[in-house]
C-alpha cells in the first residue's frame, strides 16, 4: 500500500460470498426429528432421514479468512458477530461517510441464495452514523440488480429499502441523545 501512497484508513473492504469458507463444519448431525424441529427453520437442513443443525458459535467463523485479510490490510479487527458487521467509516475532512455491510452473512454451502443484510448490523450502523456528514455511501458485495438472478436481486433491493425505511433514525434537535424512529411513508 505504501507503494501507491495509501494508508489502511483509505481502504473500504466488505466480505462477499467468495470470502466465506464453505468447507468449515458449522452444522451438527441430529437424528431426532423432534429435537431438530425445535431448532428453528433457519438453523435446520434436512438431509434424507437426518437433520443438520447450525452451530451458532461456529457459524460466524466462516469468514475467518476474510477477517485475517482485513486485519492485514486495515490494521483493524473485523467483527465476528454478524450483528456487529455494519461498520461506519467517516472521513470528516471531506464530509463523506461509508457504511459497510456484509451481504453474505447468511450464505453457506446449503443456502447460497441467502443474500441479505443483517437487520441488527444495519440498525447499529445507522445509529453510529455521524450527523454532520455531507454524503453517505453504503457498500456491500452483492448486486441490487443484474442479469444473473434478477428476481433475487429485486427481492434483496426491496428488502434493503424496507429495512432502511423502518430503521431510519434521527436525533432530536435538542441533542438529548433520544432516538426517534421515523414513521413509514405509507
Amino acid at each position: 500500500m505504501p507503494r501507491f501512497g495509501l494508508n489502511p484508513d483509505r481502504l473500504i473492504l466488505v466480505p462477499g460470498n467468495h470470502d466465506l469458507d464453505r468447507n468449515l463444519n458449522v452444522y451438527e448431525l441430529e437424528y431426532n426429528e423432534k429435537k431438530a424441529m425445535a431448532a428453528g427453520e433457519e438453523r435446520r437442513v434436512k438431509q434424507g432421514e437426518i437433520f443438520l443443525i447450525r452451530n451458532e458459535t461456529e457459524y460466524p467463523k466462516r469468514f475467518d479468512l476474510f477477517r485475517k485479510c482485513y486485519k492485514g490490510l486495515k490494521q483493524a479487527d473485523y467483527p465476528e458477530p454478524h450483528e456487529l458487521q455494519g461498520l461506519v467509516i467517516p472521513y470528516e475532512e471531506t464530509g463523506i461517510e461509508f457504511l459497510t455491510l456484509n451481504s453474505a452473512w447468511a450464505i453457506d454451502r446449503f443456502h447460497p441464495e441467502r443474500i441479505s443484510i443483517n437487520s441488527q448490523a444495519l440498525a447499529k450502523a445507522l445509529l453510529d452514523k455521524k450527523p454532520k456528514m455531507k454524503l453517505g455511501i453504503a457498500v456491500w458485495h452483492h448486486a441490487m440488480s443484474g442479469r444473473a438472478e434478477p428476481s433475487r436481486s429485486v427481492r434483496f433491493r426491496n428488502w434493503l429499502v424496507l429495512q432502511i425505511l423502518i430503521l431510519h433514525t434521527i436525533s432530536t434537535p435538542s441533542g438529548g441523545g433520544k432516538i426517534v424512529r421515523s414513521p413509514l411513508p405509507c
